[in-house]
């Protein structure tokens, strides 16, 4: 609302302080509640992991994951005007008329707007990029081929934890969803718009 979308506000409005203070009562939470399963994401804050940590050393049924991107975008980083992260945040900042998907799983396609909107918008292909290519990825190609959209899954636009697995999970998607993976170095968007 204030206008502040340089990526050093990102650091700026979650503290570690008040992420790791929230883990905590969750973990809290999931414990008085008989130690039902809680799964955190998109975990920024090394103080937040060590309650995780704690939490598990401790036989708590907990459980966390984070984004690249928050690693390896510390405030300081982005202060910088000559750093690449920033050219890179500042190239995929978003546009006033983009749209927003808020993904609560796996899938793109799961409990969100996209099933609705995608339709509406005559859009009948899509490229899928991101991380994590056995996870994210894979579960958002197999929903999106189900309904029946080609797909393009560069190989060079998506990594993961292990590279084996990233090539696993290529592999299923160009095998089962008939997805087409070759690295952006072979099949440039313009080719790929053209095969229509």
């Amino acid at each position: 609302a204030r206008g502040e979308t340089d990526p050093k506000y990102h650091s700026y409005t979650r503290p570690q302080a008040l992420e790791a203070e929230a883990t905590h009562r969750a973990i809290v939470l999931s414990h008085v509640a008989g130690n039902v399963p809680l799964y955190i994401v998109h975990m920024s804050a090394g103080d937040a992991l060590n309650e995780v940590a704690a939490a598990r050393h401790a036989g708590r049924n907990v459980f966390a994951e984070t984004c690249p991107q928050y690693l390896y975008l510390p405030v300081e980083e982005t202060l910088a005007k000559d750093t690449p992260g920033r050219a890179v945040t500042q190239a995929l900042r978003p546009r006033d008329d983009d749209y927003f998907i808020i993904k609560p799983q796996f899938s793109g396609f799961y409990a969100t707007n996209l099933p609705v909107l995608l339709p509406q918008l005559g859009v009948s292909r899509l490229i899928l990029t991101g991380v994590a290519a056995d996870i994210c990825v894979l579960f958002t190609a197999a929903d999106a081929h189900m309904r029946q959209y080609d797909l393009w899954v560069p190989g060079d636009a998506v990594a993961g934890n292990h590279p084996e697995r990233t090539r696993w999970a290529l592999e299923i998607m160009r095998n089962s969803m008939d997805a087409l993976v070759d690295p952006t170095a072979e099949m440039t968007l313009g080719a790929w718009v053209a095969r229509g």
